[in-house]
């Protein structure tokens, strides 16, 4: 990647629980985001907080996040004044979207609507499940090999 298109790439951490973040944003989708922003910190080992690295955060123009984000409190919100997007890998964001996050502009993605597809289709499958005894089924053959 060339200077220029580096410089002109926006500045990006990740965010969330690191469990979470080495699983949601590792191989190929890691390497596709390594294209597309310079990244603030080491992607794979930062808590995102004012405390733990408040100079990196200054220039910070998109979160991409999953489960763990931390909420967008005021005080992590003025560490971040360059903070545009986040771009959350998991459904609601109710547990870290706060007015303040509205006040600033801040656009806010999540992938609820892709998840509700999967989410539909297990709960389906487990309906089956258990219309057929399987679970039932299940820990009775658990309990006979024990």
């Amino acid at each position: 990647m060339s200077e220029e298109w580096q410089a002109r790439c926006p500045v990006a951490v990740l965010a969330g629980h690191a469990e979470h973040r080495e699983r949601v944003f590792r191989g190929a989708a890691y390497a596709s985001f390594s294209r597309k922003v310079r990244w603030a910190l080491d992607p794979m080992d930062q808590p995102l907080s004012v405390t733990a690295n408040p100079p990196h955060l200054a220039e910070v123009e998109v979160v991409l996040a999953t489960w763990g984000m931390p909420v967008l409190d005021k005080s992590l919100l003025d560490a971040m004044p360059s903070l545009r997007a986040v771009f959350y890998a998991a459904g609601s964001v109710r547990p870290f979207v706060t007015p303040f996050s509205w006040q600033r502009g801040i656009r806010i993605y999540c992938a609820a609507s892709m998840n509700a597809i999967p989410v539909a289709e297990f709960t389906f499958a487990q309906i089956l499940l258990a219309t057929k005894a399987v679970p039932r089924v299940r820990v009775q053959s658990r309990e006979d090999w024990v």
